[in-house]
């Protein structure tokens, strides 16, 4: 009789089948899927207070992020805290505090949110105004060990300069 050791540890005899052995499987994934989608909203809610230490825990060393306004991608976890904190320099940000859409399949984490901001200092050489946008992201994160080891993220930033009045109004 052939026995089956799980990390749950669980002993499975052969006898029972080879389905219990792959749900079992299955629950453990899930829980990892849960595990990453935790590091997800940690990391959320730190960012949106400006807890900027919090990235040496969450981010891995080698961090990569593939922006999809930017050819380069941005490698690091100082990068991370640059880029997050000179947003935060420029704009007032009002995020949502639920996320739009939380999916969480294998090492990835797809997270959709939608925030307000209004321009309070020059960025990318586009000067403040008074007006406010609202705009969505989606962000895919890849989790190994409970770190954010790759990022891509895809911002509306045709919509943000729109309805800041950096373009001119579409026919």
């Amino acid at each position: 009789m052939k026995r089956t050791v799980l990390n749950t540890n669980i002993i499975i005899s052969s006898a029972l089948g080879g389905a219990l052995v792959l749900i079992l499987e299955r629950m453990q994934k899930a829980m990892s899927t849960d595990q990453n989608k935790e590091v997800v909203i940690l990391w959320l809610e730190e960012r949106d207070k400006g807890n900027w230490d919090i990235i040496n825990e969450l981010f891995a060393p080698d961090y990569i992020c593939h922006l999809a306004s930017d050819p380069e991608p941005v490698r690091g976890r100082d990068k991370v805290r640059q880029m997050h904190a000179h947003s935060r320099w420029a704009f007032d940000i009002y995020p949502t505090h639920e996320p739009d859409l939380l999916i969480a399949e294998g090492d990835l984490v797809v997270h959709r949110e939608t925030v307000r901001l209004k321009p309070k200092d020059p960025f990318r050489g586009l000067p403040p105004t008074d007006k406010e946008a609202t705009v969505a992201s989606v962000d895919i994160y890849r989790i190994l060990d409970g770190r954010i080891v790759e990022q891509w993220n895809h911002l509306d930033r045709f919509g943000i300069m729109y309805q800041l009045g950096n373009f001119p109004t579409p026919l």
